[in-house]
């Protein structure tokens, strides 16, 4: 009998809401999962396509994985928990003496990143626009209550992600999504940490790094006077 204080790292995928079968499941060879505030969360699964038992190719006909596909991925100790669930953007195989397949994706964020717009808001809140933009892309919203009504913003040629993050950036705000809800909140970069973690305990691996941010003690603006045919500078 297994000790019950024994915790094994696990993993559940579904594929368009089915749980992949144990023959694909054991496939599988490697799981990834990025996520990172203002950016579309992205998944590879690292998939051995070769069928040893009957000497034959898998998963490589489209009919098993494509892209548009939806996949959920659970992970934890023991008992695996949601942690996003996206669509299938890219297929990758590679043929040798290890043949794979990546299969790679990102969560419904990057809907948002699709085309560009030229058009303009009138008397809305950011708040108001994030929502209505959400929505376009088949997505429900819960934005933070910006409380400034703009007479006129302009969203010139830009996808709806990139506008909405310049207008975040300017308030002091951030966006995720979670399945089909997108996030327009404020900034919790100041709030206390969710959970700690422990290197060695919690951690296997851990790599740290350090930059310099250059920052100077003044900035110069230049521009032209097409009337005078001179130059126009300021300084602060």
């Amino acid at each position: 009998m297994a000790d019950p204080g024994i915790q094994v790292a696990n993993y559940t995928i579904l594929l368009n809401g089915t749980e992949l079968s144990a023959e694909l499941t054991g496939a599988i060879e490697g799981v990834t999962l990025e996520e990172e505030i203002n950016l579309p969360a992205m998944f590879t699964l690292k998939f051995n396509i070769v069928d040893f038992a009957n000497g034959n190719w898998r998963g490589i006909d489209l009919d098993t994985f494509k892209p548009g596909d939806s996949v959920k991925i659970k992970m934890g100790m023991d008992t695996p928990k949601d942690m996003m669930t996206g669509e299938i953007a890219a297929l990758d195989l590679s043929f040798g003496e290890h043949s794979v397949m990546e299969i790679r994706g990102f969560d419904k964020l990057y809907r948002l990143k699709f085309g560009t717009q030229r058009r303009s808001f009138k008397d809305m809140k950011d708040s108001d626009i994030a929502a209505s933009l959400a929505s376009e892309c088949g997505l429900s919203a819960q934005a933070d209550d910006t409380r400034t009504v703009h007479p006129y913003l302009f969203q010139n040629n830009l996808s709806n992600y990139d506008f909405l993050l310049e207008r975040a950036k300017r308030i002091g705000y951030e966006m995720l999504n979670d399945d089909k809800t997108f996030f327009f909140r404020k900034s919790q970069e100041d709030k206390a940490p969710a959970t700690t973690l422990e290197y060695g305990l919690d951690l296997d691996r851990l790599s740290l790094q350090l930059k310099m941010l250059l920052e100077g003690s003044e900035i110069e603006i230049r521009g032209w006077d097409i009337k005078k045919k001179s130059d126009i500078s300021g300084k602060a």
